[in-house]
């Protein structure tokens, strides 16, 4: 009896644990498996060393040193390379929280204060891309890492009992880099390709299905360059922005085939459909996420949004998908075939606002989440993420936009005065027209002999002499009176320019 009383408890347990889940990976769900329900609280989190794991195109993790994370230099933001770079203060936040009332775990020592291990990737510097000039962090992390390009921090947090703010800040340097730029080096800088590794099929690339090989069957160009041009044209005219995934309505990831199909997607599945129809061209692609510092949507009324007011100091909740694609000789080029749909970007153009993450579209240290992934044990935990982004670029954008709308309304102002001394004019100049005409009426009066009587023709020839007095007079006002609308027109057409030129300085930066 005593032994049964035993086995009662522990199935208890057991399933009070596949209920509340022992480990969950970012938000992808919670795990049930019923081998991992009575494990140690440290097994149940790290289950292997990833430091000694060697991923397969990537190598083993190689620790990276903090103190390597910020370069002796500074950078100021000039203006005028405004279209090319930008400086900027990255601040990635997340706050772990213990989630409470959670059942029978709550009320077990050792599953209250749970134990969770969050992974985030971070920026790294990137030849021709990105500059980390400095990073710090308000948790310090227990390790970080770099596997292939991609650079990770874990932190290690035991016993979780209240709610914790993690915050790493980063003054980065970004650089415009795209098919325009790439084609200007005089050398490739990016190495080598292992066409293997961005050629095979992987999860959401869909490579090996009917509708991607009959879609990338249509798309040869007379070169890679034009072929690639070919399958950017092709996604762009096969999806539509997806507002409602876009939301958070719909999380579901389509894949490649599955986005052609229904004709929509967000920026995940234009990356997936531009990689996955690269690779079915034989030319090396790969998926690119990280963080923009502009937002590149379209409106739900379809007006690009690429040429809004940028918004320094932007909290943001969602990171961006983009792609690239090895082209001889210019090696890795990015092409962002979402924003290129919007009018944010062009098939040649980037604008330098992206920060560059990860080059992984399954990423198993991230347990195949985006951003970050995270493991616990004990009470389930919450993890809210957020980004905020001070960009030097965008502040800059943001005062020049104030300055046109400043200037503009000027325009209007000295525009209506314009109007106004104009039609004031008018009046003085049909007055002057009729004194002309009275006074040439008189001349020809007094010529022809009409006045005979001696007094009569003197007042006349006063009168006359009187009415050119006055005439003179008053055109000389009506002079002065152009004059000062003259001038005051140039003085419009100046500023008129003037605003037109920051009108094509701001649009050549959006």
């Amino acid at each position: 009896m005593r032994n049964k009383k035993v086995v009662a408890i522990v199935l208890v347990i057991g399933f009070a644990l596949l209920a509340a889940g022992c480990s969950a990976i970012g938000s992808k769900g919670i795990s049930s498996r019923a081998k991992d329900v009575l494990k140690p609280i440290t097994s149940a989190i790290k289950e292997e060393d990833i430091m000694q794991k060697d991923f397969p195109g990537r190598g083993k993790p190689v620790p990276v040193s903090p103190e390597s994370l910020s370069l002796n230099e500074q950078a100021t933001f000039d203006p005028a390379q405004a279209a090319n770079t930008d400086l900027i203060n990255l601040t990635i936040s997340y706050k772990v929280l213990p989630l409470s009332e959670s059942g029978v775990l709550d009320r077990l020592p050792w599953g209250r204060n749970p134990k969770v291990v969050l992974t985030t990737l971070i920026p790294k510097t990137m030849e021709n891309k990105q500059k980390v000039l400095s990073m710090q962090f308000s948790t310090k992390p227990s390790r970080i890492f770099d596997l292939g390009d991609n650079r990770y921090a874990e932190f290690d947090i035991d016993k979780l009992s209240e709610p914790l703010d993690i915050q790493i800040i980063s003054k980065m340097q970004l650089f415009r880099y795209d098919l325009s730029t790439a084609s200007n080096k005089a050398v490739a800088v990016q190495g080598p390709v292992d066409s293997r590794i961005y050629l095979k099929d992987e999860k959401y690339m869909d490579e090996s299905s009917p509708v991607i090989k009959e879609a990338a069957r249509q798309l040869q160009g007379k070169d890679a360059l034009d072929t690639v041009k070919k399958i950017y044209d092709f996604d762009l005219q096969s999806l539509a922005y997806d507002y409602d995934k876009a939301r958070g309505e719909d999380g579901k990831i389509l894949g490649a085939a599955t986005a052609i199909k229904l004709k929509k997607g967000v920026c995940v599945e234009y990356a997936d459909v531009f990689v996955s129809l690269c690779r079915a061209r034989e030319i090396p692609a790969r998926y690119v996420g990280g963080i923009p510092t502009e937002g590149g949507l379209p409106s739900e009324q379809g007006v690009p949004s690429g040429g809004t007011v940028p918004t320094p100091h932007k909290t943001l909740t969602k990171g961006h998908a983009w792609a690239e694609a090895y082209i001889k000789p210019y090696g890795w080029v990015p092409f962002d075939p979402t924003w290129g749909d919007t009018k944010a970007a062009a098939f040649d153009k980037l604008r330098p606002l992206y920060i560059y993450l990860t080059d992984i579209r399954n990423d198993e240290v991230l347990g195949y989440s985006d951003i970050y992934g995270y493991k616990y044990s004990g009470i389930p935990v919450k993890v809210d993420f957020s980004v905020t982004i001070d960009s030097s670029r965008d502040q800059y954008l943001s005062d020049l936009l104030a300055s046109i709308n400043s200037a503009k309304a000027e325009l209007d102002q000295l525009k209506k005065q314009l109007d106004a001394d104009y039609t004031g004019i008018q009046p003085v100049k049909a007055e002057i027209d009729q004194l002309n005409s009275n006074i040439a009426q008189l001349k020809k009066d007094i010529e022809s002999g009409k006045y005979s009587d001696p007094k009569a023709n003197q007042d006349a020839v006063s009168k006359y002499n009187n009415m050119v007095t006055t005439y003179n007079e008053k055109v000389a006002g009506y002079n002065k009176k152009v004059d000062a609308y003259q001038g005051m027109r140039n003085n419009y057409e100046a500023k008129r320019q003037s605003v037109n030129s920051l009108v094509d300085r701001y649009n050549s930066l959006n």
